[in-house]
Order: C-alpha cells, then structure tokens, then sequence
C-alpha cells in the first residue's frame, strides 16, 4: 500500500487502516510515500504485522526492500543505492 498504515491516519485513510487492523491474515505490510526506509516491529507500531517502508527523492535515502520467505520466517532487508544492507529483520513464524 502506498501510505504505510504506522503513518497519521487521515479520514480518507480510515476505512482501509480499518480493514486492515481487523484481519488475522496479514504477515506484512510493504510501503511507500514516506521518504525514511525501514522495518517496524508490531512491538514498535502497536500494529498486528511489521510494516517495511522504503523511498526517496535524494541518492542518499532511495532504498529498496527485499523479501525471501522461509519456513524460518520472512527475511527482510533496506537495501540502499550502493547495494548496502541499510537493516535487515527475521519475522519468525
């Protein structure tokens, strides 16, 4: 999704955020329009899955988030411009 759901909610926002806090289903949220890369932890949000964003108008903050799943769990990592692990994160199962 575009706006990544730990962002401020607005009310055009609202029934989505909604949806997407009532489901049980969900094991990631990827998204944009904000300009700071990064993995959230549900411990960090207070949502019920991580959220990854990644972006950036400047060389020095684009990034790129990459996704391998396994039965450990999901690996995710922020990788910038110059293929530098900006952070990386194991979602256990």
């Amino acid at each position: 999704m575009h706006i990544p759901p730990n962002a401020t909610i607005t009310p055009e926002f609202a029934p989505v955020f909604s949806l997407l806090t009532s489901r049980q289903d969900i094991d990631l949220v990827m998204s944009g329009h904000t300009h700071d890369a990064g993995i959230w932890l549900p411990e960090e949000t207070g949502l019920p899955f991580p959220v990854t964003t990644c972006g950036g108008s400047q060389p020095g903050d684009m990034a790129a988030v990459t996704v391998q799943a396994s039965a450990q769990g999901i690996q995710l990592a922020v990788i910038g411009l110059d293929g530098s692990v900006w952070e990386s994160k194991l979602i256990a199962p």
